[in-house]
């Protein structure tokens, strides 16, 4: 039995962040006009792995980068390490719509090998995504996308994400402005 004093409520439209710590995503787009857009994404997960990664994310339907997808069928998912979190911040703070984010931000970036894609620099690893398909959700889209390329830094991955690695430390997002990383250890 549960003794419930020991337990604070936690609204419905609250109870998202007792789920969400997984590591936080940049998904790297650009238009059918060639502009570079980039947007951090918290909500996202593999969902399967036969013949290629499948991934899944959670998209605002209004948002500059759901609209690059659905443009150009495809994307890239950048993956910052917890060094890059400022970077991550300045993302999320301004809208695609009215900016090109890379150039407002002077963001360094490199061209994705397949797609294309304009990505920021130093992240642990990429993956090269066409759209699968999406799955319309109220005012939400999720977008499920197949992996045509990955790579990851050397010293972050070694047949799992080295996390434990100063380098290859994710970042996770609680909420608002709110991030933690990855222990120093494995347990």
């Amino acid at each position: 039995m549960l003794i419930m004093e020991n337990f604070q409520a936690v609204k419905n439209e609250k109870a998202y962040q007792l789920l969400n710590s997984g590591g936080l995503i940049i998904v790297c787009t650009v238009s059918s006009e060639g502009i570079y857009n980039m947007a951090p994404i918290a909500w996202h997960c593999p969902v399967d792995y036969d013949k290629t990664t499948r991934l899944l994310f959670v998209s605002d339907l209004q948002h500059k980068t759901y609209a690059n997808i659905i443009d150009t069928k495809k994307f890239v998912i950048a993956l910052p390490s917890a060094n890059q979190v400022e970077m991550v911040k300045e993302l999320g703070s301004c809208s695609g719509h009215k900016v090109n984010k890379i150039e407002h931000l002077h963001l360094s970036t490199f061209e994705s090998p397949v797609l294309k894609i304009a990505l920021p620099l130093d992240c642990i690893a990429y993956l090269e995504c066409n759209l699968h398909s999406v799955v319309m959700q109220e005012t939400v889209g999720i977008v499920l996308g197949d992996v045509i390329n990955a790579f990851g830094q050397k010293d972050a991955y070694k047949g799992r994400l080295l996390s434990e690695n100063l380098n290859a430390k994710t970042i996770h997002h609680l909420g608002s402005n709110n991030f933690i990383t990855t222990a120093d250890k494995l347990l």
